[in-house]
């Protein structure tokens, strides 16, 4: 009677058993490999699910220094997008109040949770998968021990990029406003600066003449276009108010708009100056034009 039995096709996917196949994953990981390698030996023994701090933390910064680019690009691409449009057919359905929470739970539960119990597995089915594929190019030997270190490893400056843009962003959007806000007080400034002769004149007039100065001429100034500076198109007089025009150069945000200084009577007959706009905000006026 003819024997039919076939025996059973062996398993050819690299099992972490044996010094030759605990080297390879080695060679794979690079830096902090016998932390990695313990936990593979409890993976493949059957051990429970092992927490992992860097995936908690720093998830698509670990994804992408341990070179798994498909599965950063899952994380930070794929996942919010397939959620996303997953949910929002749910809240056409249960209404879209309880698909959010459903959706801020379910993701919170995705990456505060399942990512970092499974993201040690994750990485051993990713580093079994490319180590085969590098013995299947290779000869073996010194070869494969060199593919091995370039294919896996660890890449720095994807993850550095990664966390460095976002907070470049976060500084230019707090730096360039703050910037923008300092360069039209500057601008704000020269009005004021131009101003001071207006100020005296008028002053010296008041002290002579018990009245204030119609316009430029009566006060002995020039012509308002005539006092012009880089920000500033004119400053006129009328009846002792000094009124600073902003144009040329000037931001926008001030472009085509007054700044106003009037005259108020103090102690002792002097004259003192209350300042301010109407089209200019008040975080772009000197302090003492904000009361």
């Amino acid at each position: 009677m003819q024997d039919n039995y076939q025996p059973p096709a062996a398993d050819v996917s690299p099992k972490f058993s044996g010094d030759s196949a605990e080297q390879d994953l080695a060679n794979f990981v690079g830096p902090n490999a016998e932390y990695y390698l313990e936990r593979f030996r409890q993976i493949e023994s059957g051990g429970g699910a092992s927490w992992h701090w860097p995936a908690f933390f720093i998830t698509s910064g670990w994804l992408l220094y341990r070179k798994m680019w498909f599965y950063a690009f899952a994380y930070i691409i794929l996942l919010p997008v397939t959620l996303t449009i997953a949910f929002t057919a749910l809240g056409l359905v249960i209404g879209e109040v309880p698909a959010d929470a459903a959706f801020q739970l379910v993701y919170i539960g995705i990456v505060f949770v399942a990512v970092p119990i499974f993201a040690n597995r994750l990485y051993f089915k990713h580093a079994r998968r490319r180590v085969a594929k590098v013995h299947a190019g290779t000869a073996g030997g010194s070869a494969s021990a060199q593919a091995l270190a370039a294919a896996g490893g660890t890449n720095l400056v994807a993850a550095l990029l990664l966390l460095i843009v976002p907070l470049v962003g976060i500084v230019a959007a707090v730096s360039i406003p703050a910037y923008q806000d300092y360069t039209v007080r500057a601008q704000v400034a020269e009005g004021l600066s131009l101003a001071a002769l207006h100020k005296q004149a008028i002053v010296e007039f008041y002290d002579d003449e018990g009245r204030l100065p119609a316009d430029n001429a009566a006060a002995g100034l020039p012509a308002p276009a005539d006092v012009a500076g880089r920000y500033v198109e004119s400053i006129s007089v009328e009846n002792g108010e000094i009124y600073i025009d902003y144009g040329g150069a000037a931001n926008s945000v001030i472009d085509g708009e007054t700044l106003y200084l009037l005259p108020v009577q103090g102690e002792g007959q002097t004259l003192g100056w209350n300042c301010g706009s109407e089209g200019i905000a008040a975080k772009w006026l000197p302090a003492a034009c904000r009361d």
